[in-house]
């Protein structure tokens, strides 16, 4: 007898040496229930492009009976080990048992290449692997066009049939998130699914395996071994497990279970008859006439839009409830951290909601939370949320995320394995919605990919939307294929008054403060505070960077001080909000400040940066802010009056009382607009002193522009042509895991010991490296993460050279760093950011640093891109520096650190 084995489970007995029993199931019965789902797959659905292909359905049913075939071949049994400290040595302890059919699926083989590819191809479902495969039977003169989905229905029966064997013979709870469909035990006999892809509406399955107890003989030699020599006893096991296969003296059992569908009678993927009732029963409010409009288009397949509408008009929810009741997986690419933190607070009450209504009983509903620092699953059942789950593979009705990290999936970059999952669910055609809010705050690099990818999307076919409060014209032209719909005048703007002040201090912060306190002794009693950077605690006598004292951090501990905001309480009313605070802070803050905001007799007074300003849904009653771009002003001004309930409500613009360095009035770093520009802006702005404040003229003075470069575009064009075109000739480019994502920097995470624990913060890389004349601060380790999506574990190594997009760096201070040269506390977050980096120098088309080793040698050499010139041309050209070269480079002169946040 053959080794007749598709799966192994081990029942753990006293000891986890031997296992109290072992279930084997059958290689014949696993590869027949895969074949039976595969026959039994629907081949015609409405609302998804995951069908079978009659065409092709036989070849996947075959594949399906092939793809095990070389498990007998490849079968032998692991130990997962602990590392443990044992007679002053570190060694590796035995803590349980595991089996393998490493490489069986290349045994497949058919004289049909078509099924040889499917059953070789069904384990990883990477891009390269499908990239691959359909140029292979394209050669071959097959129609490959369906091979991606054929093999991911393969994938799925194969999935779907593994969690319900495991569930059934081994007990386990866990489901298998990379499944696009969830399966729900309703007991030990009977499980439901969710979607259901299957015709037959009950379906039955039969499990057969063996049952193998040890016999005493056995049990005394596996105890004989020491839990330190965890190979001997996989080893051991295995010979006594192959021993009883081949002298067939295990007897055969089978247990039987019926899979149905979840909900029967309302399925929640067809639309909701009464929007508005869903509306009041999510939000707490009726849709206004633009939700209305939007969730008919939807609904009737309109979904290739360019909704313009203005700042607290609700463009958000007008997308996200047409999406949930009609079914579909939303995914949001968002400009901002701050936004899409704040997106998700929302969302988590909408979907706890949205969960707990009667055609959603006991329906999971998941959401993704997706971004270069972290990458979480929350999952809402019956109007309860359960703990996040990390690993996901966008299998989640709201997916929230940025544009690179969206860029990354689309691409298909990160850990191989099962990464053609992300292109696949990107372009689902009508199953998935597309949504680009706030897309008017992209520039340079950013909105080439942007523009590029909008575009790539409407020709595929998908459903998209691009919201926008303040898209210049310049760019809606690039976006001419979108259907415009255009909400601006709609509805009446709140009234606001403009005041425009000219700073008397040298010390720009002193006059938001002035401003502040004349405003709340007026009677204004909830006051947003704006400035560009979060600043420094430190003394900095440099005359280029004084001007960075005058941040927010700044004028927060100035409010602290000052005696005249009579009844504010540091941290309960007086809140400081940035990115440099921690996660964990920064919703703290954010909740605080909401409560305060809907409570119409309450006061507070929050100073922030930029990391407000874009959706955030705050309702004061004055803005004070420096001089910032118009495009900022509007969306700042957009948190003031919002909801048009205060009879007064000013917006105060604070000039510097001298320019900068270079002429201008705007701080240098963030500035948009050319000096004449500027000069116009400044005119107009103080010509409507005590006027209203005008949202529509303000948008006039816009003046961003598309950039353009053709190096960006053609690189986006051959990763394009290589995942979604499978030519290999474009493969190297892909190999190199590169793409430009954006034209600001990216940032690292410092990991700062707080109470027993780690606090996270993002910083820009500039801001970690070391000017003339300085050196790195000890106590600072640099490290790269990684993933393990099959154990679903992280890990830390030394940080590898190269491009810094796509790298996840984080920097672990140590408490010594902490208390001898920097201070960190939960109320002010990161104030002063230490140096890590042993230089930094531009070149060209990018910046260069180095990352010293553990001992303060100097270490792996990284880069990534400067921001492109306004000709929107990036300057010199491409050649290999060496680090001899790197160092005898001076640095720019006149620069000013840039304090800003993404």
């Amino acid at each position: 007898m053959t080794i007749d084995v598709a799966r192994v489970f081990f029942h753990e007995g006293d000891d986890p040496r031997v296992p109290s029993e072992i279930l084997l199931q059958r290689l014949e019965n696993h590869t027949g229930n895969v074949a039976k789902l595969v026959e039994l797959w629907q081949q015609e659905a409405d609302d998804t492009d995951l069908v079978l292909n009659p065409a092709t359905a036989n070849k996947v049913i075959a594949a399906a009976k092939l793809h095990d075939v070389g498990k007998p071949e490849r079968f032998h049994i692991e130990a997962r080990t602990r590392r443990q400290r044992l007679d002053g040595h570190d060694v590796e302890i035995f803590t349980k048992y595991e089996y393998s059919f490493s490489g069986h699926r290349f045994l497949a083989e058919s004289e049909d290449l078509y099924v040889q590819e499917l059953a070789q191809g069904h384990h990883t479902y990477s891009v390269e692997d499908l990239t691959g495969a359909i140029a292979r039977l394209r050669r071959r003169g097959y129609d490959a066009s369906r091979f991606a989905q054929d093999l991911y229905i393969l994938e799925m029966c194969d999935q779907i049939e593994a969690e319900i064997a495991v569930r059934t013979l081994e007990g386990e709870t866990e489901g298998r998130t990379f499944m696009e469909f969830t399966v729900i035990p309703e007991n030990d006999k009977t499980y439901a699914l969710d979607p259901y892809p299957f015709d037959r509406e009950q379906i039955s399955l039969t499990f057969e395996y063996y049952r193998m107890v040890l016999l005493d003989d056995q049990k005394r030699v596996l105890l004989g071994i020491k839990p330190e020599d965890p190979r001997r006893l996989a080893q051991t096991l295995e010979g006594f497990i192959k021993d009883a296969l081949r002298a067939s003296s295990l007897p055969v059992e089978q247990v039987s279970v019926e899979i149905k569908p979840l909900l029967r009678e309302s399925v929640p993927r067809r639309p909701f008859n009464d929007i508005q009732q869903l509306y009041r029963d999510i939000c707490g409010f009726a849709p206004n006439a633009m939700q209305c409009d939007l969730y008919q288009r939807l609904a009737q397949g309109d979904d290739a839009l360019l909704v313009r509408a203005p700042t607290g008009s609700g463009k958000t929810e007008a997308v996200w409830l047409p999406a949930l009741a009609l079914g579909k997986r939303l995914i949001m690419p968002l400009p901002t951290r701050s936004l899409l933190e704040d997106h998700e607070r929302r969302l988590t009450n909408y979907l706890r909601k949205f969960s707990s209504l009667t055609q959603n009983r006991n329906r999971p509903i998941a959401m993704i939370i997706d971004t270069g620092e972290e990458s979480r699953r929350y999952v809402f059942v019956n109007g309860q949320m359960r703990a996040p789950q990390r690993r996901h593979l966008y299998k989640a009705e709201v997916i929230l995320t940025t544009l690179d990290k969206f860029l990354y999936r689309y691409f298909g970059f990160g850990d191989m394995h099962k990464s053609f999952i992300y292109p696949l669910r990107i372009r689902d055609g009508a199953r998935t919605l597309i949504c680009f809010d706030e897309a008017h705050t992209y520039d340079g690099v950013s909105f080439i990919n942007f523009r590029r990818l909008v575009r790539a999307l409407y020709e595929s076919g998908q459903s998209l939307v691009v919201m926008t409060a303040t898209m210049p014209d310049a760019y809606k032209k690039d976006m001419d294929f979108l259907r415009e719909l255009d909400y601006t005048g709609t509805s009446a703007l709140p009234e606001r008054k403009l005041s425009i002040v000219h700073s008397e201090h040298d010390d720009l912060s002193e006059a938001l403060v002035a401003q502040t306190v004349t405003l709340w002794q007026r009677g204004m009693r909830k006051i947003i505070v704006v400035a560009e950077s979060v600043g420094f605690r430190t003394e900095i006598e440099d005359r280029q960077r004084r001007a960075l004292r005058d941040g927010a951090f700044n004028v927060y501990e100035k409010l602290k001080q000052h005696n005249g905001l009579t009844g504010l309480v540091a941290r309960e009313s007086l809140l400081l909000y940035h990115g440099r605070m921690d996660a964990i802070e920064r919703a703290r803050v954010y909740e605080s400040l909401k409560r305060l905001d809907n409570d119409a007799a309450a006061a507070y007074v929050v100073v922030t940066t930029s990391a407000i300003e874009v959706g955030c849904d705050l309702n004061a009653q004055a803005l004070v802010t420096e001089i910032c771009n118009p495009e900022q002003l509007i969306q700042r001004a957009g948190r003031c009056n919002r909801r048009a309930n205060f009879e007064t409500a000013e917006v105060v613009v604070v000039i510097p009382k001298d320019p900068y360095p270079d002429g201008g009035w705007i701080k240098p770093y963030v500035r948009s607009l050319s000096r004449d520009e500027e000069a116009d802006y400044l005119e107009y702005l103080k010509g409507m002193h005590g006027s209203t404040f005008d949202h529509n003229a303000v948008m006039k003075k816009i003046a961003k522009r598309p950039t353009a470069d053709y190096r960006v575009e053609t690189l986006f064009e051959m990763l394009d042509e290589y995942v979604y075109g499978a030519r290999l000739e474009n493969k190297p480019l892909h190999d190199r895991g590169f793409v430009v994502t954006r034209s600001w920097e990216p940032t690292l995470i410092f990991e700062i010991p707080y109470d027993r624990g780690y606090r996270r913060v993002s910083v820009p890389f500039s801001m970690c490296a070391c000017g003339r004349g300085e050196y790195p601060d000890p106590g600072a380790l640099v490290q790269q993460v990684d993933y393990n999506h099959d154990s679903n574990r992280e890990s830390l190594r030394r940080v590898s050279g190269g491009p810094i997009y796509g790298k996840q760096i984080v920097v672990r201070l140590s408490q010594g760093l902490l208390q001898s040269s920097f201070e960190y506390d939960s109320e002010c977050g990161l104030v002063d950011v230490p140096k890590v980096f042993t230089w930094k120098r531009n070149f060209d088309y990018k910046v260069v640093m180095q990352v010293p080793n553990e001992d303060g040698s100097p270490g792996p050499i990284i880069w990534y891109f400067r921001d492109m010139p306004d000709d929107g041309y990036f300057t010199g050209y491409v050649k290999e520096i060496t680090i001899e070269e790197v160092e005898d480079q001076e640095v720019e002169e006149g620069a000013i650190e840039d304090d800003t946040e993404e």
